[in-house]
């Protein structure tokens, strides 16, 4: 299971309509273990860093707290930075065709955490170009009786 570390949290934010938010950035583990030659080594990668916003009253009708506005510098979450490839927008004068985010759950789970990873990339306003899990249904049909009706939906 890959995890992200919170690396820093600002507590009381205040968005342009005087709701507080915290804001966080988080990092993935820069070593994993791994059995290689039949010995379990440390294996170093690269790290990876993003932030987000978590509001502890949310904007939906329900009011519900976001995943993460309660984390704390120095904890740890399940999840990783995801990179994809997304519908282009601007940045400025520039135009982006990917974007990275926090995606957080059980990364061992394919299925489940490719489900996370579009809901996330919504959630934080992208449109994929290619859901991977349009891919993964074609290939695997068999998953498709996993999946329960509606459950991309937001």
């Amino acid at each position: 299971m890959k995890l992200l570390k919170v690396i820093s949290a600002e507590v009381g934010r205040k968005d342009k309509n005087q709701r507080p938010y915290t804001y966080l950035r988080v990092e993935t583990i820069g070593t994993t273990n791994l059995f290689i030659d039949g010995e379990m080594r440390e294996v170093f990668t690269p790290k990876k860093q993003t932030g987000f916003t978590a509001y502890p009253v949310s904007y939906l009708p329900d009011g519900s707290p976001q995943f993460g506005h309660d984390l704390k510098k120095g904890e740890y979450a399940s999840g990783d930075i995801v990179t994809r490839r997304v519908v282009p927008y601007m940045i400025g004068e520039r135009e982006v065709c990917t974007a990275s985010i926090p995606v957080f759950g059980d990364t061992e789970d394919v299925l489940g955490f490719e489900i996370e990873i579009e809901r996330a990339f919504k959630r934080f306003g992208y449109t994929l170009l290619t859901p991977k899990i349009e891919r993964i249904l074609n290939c695997a049909p068999e998953y498709t009786t996993e999946i329960p009706e509606g459950c991309l939906k937001d």
